[in-house]
């Protein structure tokens, strides 16, 4: 069960997603599993956009140009790169926000 979400901005086109959910299989120590994502607004933004590009056979024409004008790119962060995944609780910043959960 999600418990909730927040967005904050981490550049002039990124944001970063904190999202925070009830794992009742990781015991009561470490019910709550956060997961983060980096977010792009244009995914000309990303840092690997043009090896995605190559690695993708095609080439940055107008095509690409319309389909970057309309999608952002979204990736998953990996656990322990700069936040914790399992958790006692959703932290306090975050549950303000939230307004408490249940």
């Amino acid at each position: 069960m999600v418990l909730g979400a927040a967005a904050w901005r981490t550049g002039d086109a990124t944001f970063r997603i904190a999202a925070f959910r009830d794992d009742p299989k990781d015991g009561s120590a470490e019910r709550v599993n956060q997961d983060q994502y980096d977010v792009w607004l244009t995914p000309k933004a990303h840092p690997d956009f043009l090896k995605m590009v190559a690695q993708a056979s095609t080439c940055c024409n107008g095509n690409m140009d319309d389909f970057c004008d309309v999608n952002i790119a979204f990736t998953k962060r990996r656990t322990g790169d700069g936040f914790v995944h399992r958790l006692s609780d959703v932290p306090a910043p975050f549950d303000i926000i939230f307004q408490g959960h249940e």
